[in-house]
C-alpha cells in the first residue's frame, strides 16, 4: 500500500495577560490517494511422492481518494499560583 495525502493546519495563540493564553486552530480537509497492489501465492509438496503444486494469483491493484473531514480546535491555558498550568481544549 502506498499513499500520499495534503492538508493545511493554520493556528492563532492571542495572549492578553502574562497568566492567560487562548487558542484556536483550523485543519483543513485531509485528501489521500491510496494505491493497493496484492496477490497471492501457494505451493505445496510431499516427500514421499512425486507431486509438486504452485498456484500464483497475479497481481491485483486498487486506487482510491479518501478525504476526512475539516477539523477546528480552540483550547486556553492559565498559570495558577505561578507554579501549576490549567488547561483545557
Amino acid at each position: 500500500m502506498n499513499g500520499t495525502g495534503v492538508y493545511g493546519k493554520f493556528g492563532i495563540i492571542y495572549v492578553p495577560t502574562p497568566w492567560l493564553r487562548i487558542g484556536a486552530a483550523i485543519q483543513t480537509p485531509t485528501t489521500l490517494n491510496i494505491v493497493e497492489r496484492y496477490g497471492a501465492s501457494v505451493s505445496s509438496s510431499f516427500d514421499n511422492a512425486i507431486f509438486s503444486s504452485r498456484l500464483e494469483t497475479g497481481t491485483f491493484e486498487n486506487k482510491y481518494t479518501l478525504r476526512t473531514p475539516m477539523r477546528a480546535n480552540f483550547g486556553i491555558a492559565g498559570v495558577i499560583a505561578k507554579r501549576f498550568v490549567l488547561s483545557a481544549d
